[in-house]
């Protein structure tokens, strides 16, 4: 964008997350600028998420698994939709569809999108790609429970005539997870 200027850009931590911190200045509405002021930024890949639907069991399909930052002022431990990382030369889809496998132990059908969001634009560069997707009937393919280290979900199904409820009691505290389920509250057609 003309109207911002980046005047100075450096790396503060360059580890799992990598952090910038740059002074920045704009032209605001009334035709001014700004002074340079110092904003931060998480330098973060995009990730894929899917909300799983298992017509035949009229249940959803969410992990949990231990989330460090949510401890002290949440449960520490959170209800989600499967979600990762999208690898070099993987599309979202993809992503998404291995994460079901990897996290779920479930292989997922065709991915319809639901959205493309930020879950924290005040600090971070990650989108998140979100999907719906039907469970293929059958046994389980794989074994789940995550494959990254320090990870370990727990598969929890959420019958679809529970879904409301579950959102009503605050159950539910993830962003990603919040607007997968409200889109499938929408989709008559799913739950049929």
């Amino acid at each position: 964008m003309s109207d911002i200027t980046i005047h100075d850009r450096r790396r503060l931590l360059d580890d799992y997350l990598a952090v910038e911190a740059a002074e920045i200045s704009f032209e605001r509405d009334d035709g001014e600028r700004t002074a340079p002021h110092r904003l931060l930024r998480v330098l973060r890949d995009d990730a894929a998420a899917v909300l799983l639907v298992d017509r035949a069991r009229r249940e959803l399909l969410l992990v949990e698994q231990f989330r460090w930052p949510t401890l002290e002022k949440g449960p520490g431990r959170l209800l989600e939709i499967v979600a990762g990382v999208i690898e070099p030369g993987e599309s979202p889809e993809q992503t998404a569809a291995r994460e079901a496998l990897e996290e779920a132990g479930v292989l997922s059908g065709e991915m319809i999108p639901i959205a493309r969001c930020y879950p924290t634009p005040g600090y971070s560069t990650e989108r998140v790609h979100i999907f719906a997707a039907e469970v293929r009937p059958g046994a389980p393919a794989g074994a789940g429970g995550g494959v990254d280290v320090g990870e370990h979900t727990r598969v929890v199904r959420l019958p679809f005539g529970e879904v409301d409820g579950w959102l009503d009691e605050g159950r539910i505290a993830d962003a990603k997870t919040l607007i997968a389920l409200q889109w499938f509250v929408r989709k008559a057609d799913l739950r049929a």
